[in-house]
């Protein structure tokens, strides 16, 4: 897990002041060494966070023997071993690094190789006697990568900050990614908050040569299609899940340096933990927020002593305790999911302790265990009354929002409102908030974004499909990577093993989900190893008491008017009409708790930004 950065083309090279900002902007993702190599056409640079092959043999960039390669590379191939005995057997190794195979793979079958690599990974791989490179993105989007174009040059890095350390382009503010995230709280690939920087989408690789860098042209590797078409019993499904989960734990505890487990209440991490501890000794590490209602401590503790495992407890008191400042610095972007707080909170005080932590991300996204998704089989009748699009299974008609509002004055929202994507918004105080012209923009973005992800007549494969191309890479998998890089720890989630994503797409989604209750095979799996009351356990989910902080008068509202300061001149919303919601909201009248912290962290970005 590190930073890397880089220019790709026949312009100008890097000079010596780029390239020590971007080491020193990448430097908490890659605090044990840095590396540079420049030749014609090309500057790669890395910040080592050292896991595997902790000697010099891991350092990069990394040449080949005969020096006509070179490669750069940020993640983790969890199949390393196997790649090496299956397809490199006769090879003589320097080291034991996974970025060794990884090299020795593209050198010997070129972007034939990425399909074969089980990870996490951003990479880029230059052959010097060609000019050919070849750039590539893990199959999710777990590791993160940006790229622009300026002056005869392609740049990339792993974050905006080392971007605009090594490209001096102007950075001017894009609306459509402005609009995007006010509906979603965060920003859909590949958007970036700037005009003209782009993210490297998952599950694709580009190939080009050095002296054309002009376009990327980025082609797909790996599609996750929703097929249902398991032809074995559910028992067998059990079985070979048992057996992929546990493989793909094991593949992750491979490292270097100590390892822990971050545990919640729920099934997803106890798994994970339950699994790890078959292997090796493991210590777990919780967080609370002592009163609250979604406190999973009791639970994690429960799975914990059940497996034997150390447990550790971190505590959250309130807002007060947050550097929000800090986490706007970190995302580089706006960055609304609240669930933030705790995460790097519980990778601030984990990481005094070790280095690598598995967790449970991503077992929703497979196993369909989303309240929403729930809701929508549930109510499924009364939605097809009120949704004039109710054909297109799990989408929300953006047309109809007035007539929704009148749900919500009814207090129906959270029985509709469930029914769809989270990152679909919701209109009634938006349409108060903005200018009519800005407004029809962000219905016409929103209303675009949805159709465009419709794709099965199934409503749960539908909500799946869309998560899997937006919530999953550009909210979950952003908020890990940040909060963990931010505190030079590497995060791994076992339910990132494609091969589970491809066997819960070919289930039943009945096996997976009912009006009653989602992840059904995984909880019977979990039946295997965890507590009674941690598999029949409600979902709390990962995040915070964020209705409860933002009614706290003081926390929000004193820094409220100094974020909206910062927003001055981009005339989305009325300062008087967000001061009203607001006020509305702290005496009860209303729930705006997510709107209002997706509008305090834009404004805290904008000042950051400065």
């Amino acid at each position: 897990m590190c930073g890397i950065f880089g220019r790709l083309g026949s312009g100008l090279p890097l000079n010596t002041e780029q390239i020590a900002k971007a080491h020193q902007a990448l430097l908490h993702r890659g605090p044990d060494d840095q590396g540079l190599e420049q030749g014609s056409g090309f500057d790669l640079g890395f910040n080592r966070l050292s896991i595997l092959d902790l000697t010099n043999n891991g350092h990069q960039p990394m040449w080949s023997g005969n020096k006509r390669y070179c490669l750069v590379f940020n993640g983790e191939i969890y199949n390393y071993k196997e790649i090496k005995k299956s397809y490199l057997p006769e090879l003589n190794w320097q080291g034991s690094s996974d970025t060794e195979v990884l090299l020795q793979l593209l050198i010997e079958k070129g972007e034939d190789a990425i399909p074969l690599l089980n990870g996490m990974f951003a990479f880029c791989w230059i052959d010097t006697h060609t000019g050919e490179y070849i750039m590539g993105r893990d199959r999710f989007g777990i590791k993160p990568l940006y790229y622009t174009f300026w002056q005869n040059n392609l740049y990339f890095a792993s974050e905006l900050k080392g971007l605009k350390a090594i490209c001096p382009r102007t950075y001017d503010v894009s609306e459509t990614a402005l609009l995007d995230y006010l509906g979603s709280g965060y920003i859909t690939g590949p958007l970036s908050i700037y005009k003209d920087v782009f993210k490297f989408p998952p599950a694709h690789f580009t190939k080009g040569n050095l002296q054309d860098v002009k376009s990327l042209n980025a082609k797909s590797y790996w599609e996750l299609v929703i097929t249902e078409d398991y032809s074995g019993t559910y028992e067998q499904a059990i079985e070979e899940l048992d057996d992929l989960l546990t493989d793909a734990v094991r593949l992750r505890l491979r490292s270097d340096v100590p390892l822990g487990i971050f545990l919640s209440g729920g099934i997803d991490s106890g798994l994970v933990a339950a699994m790890a501890a078959q292997e090796q000794e493991v210590n777990c590490y919780t967080i609370s927020f002592p009163g609250a209602s979604n406190d999973e401590s009791v639970l994690a503790r429960k799975t914990a002593d059940h497996i034997g495992a150390k447990w550790h407890s971190i505590e959250m008191k309130g807002l007060d305790s947050v550097d929000v400042d800090k986490l706007a610095h970190f995302y580089d972007e706006p960055f609304s999911d609240s669930s933030a707080i705790p995460s790097y909170a519980i990778c601030q005080a984990a990481s005094r302790k070790a280095t690598v932590f598995l967790t449970g991300d991503a077992g929703d996204e497979a196993f369909a265990g989303y309240k929403r998704y729930i809701k929508s089989i549930k109510y499924k009748a009364v939605i097809s009354v009120f949704n004039p699009l109710s054909h297109l299974p799990g989408l929300r008609s953006l047309t109809t929002f007035r007539h929704f509002s009148k749900l919500d004055r009814l207090q129906a929202p959270r029985l509709f409102r469930s029914a769809y994507p989270d990152d679909l918004p919701n209109s009634w105080y938006y349409e108060h908030l903005m200018p009519p012209k800005v407004y029809q923009k962000f219905l016409s973005h929103h209303r675009g974004k949805a159709i465009n992800f419709y794709r099965y007549t199934n409503l749960t494969s539908n909500q799946q499909h869309f998560d899997y191309l937006n919530y999953l890479p550009d909210d979950i998998l952003v908020k890990m990577d940040r909060a963990s890089m931010a505190n030079s720890i590497e995060v791994r989630s076992p339910f990132l093993d494609y091969r589970l994503h491809e066997l819960a797409a070919s289930l039943p989604r009945n096996w997976l989900i009912d009006n009653k209750g989602g992840k059904k095979i995984l909880r019977d799996l979990a039946k295997r190893y965890l507590p009674q009351e941690v598999v029949h356990a409600k979902k709390a989910g990962f995040g915070v008491p964020l209705h409860d902080w933002t009614r706290e008068v003081g926390l929000i509202s004193k820094n409220l008017k100094t974020a909206l300061a910062g927003l001055n001149g981009c005339q989305l919303f009325s300062e008087k009409s967000l001061e009203l919601l607001l006020e509305w909201h702290q005496q009860g009248k209303i729930n705006l708790g997510p709107m209002i912290w997706k509008i305090f962290i834009l404004g805290k970005w904008t000042i950051n930004r400065k």
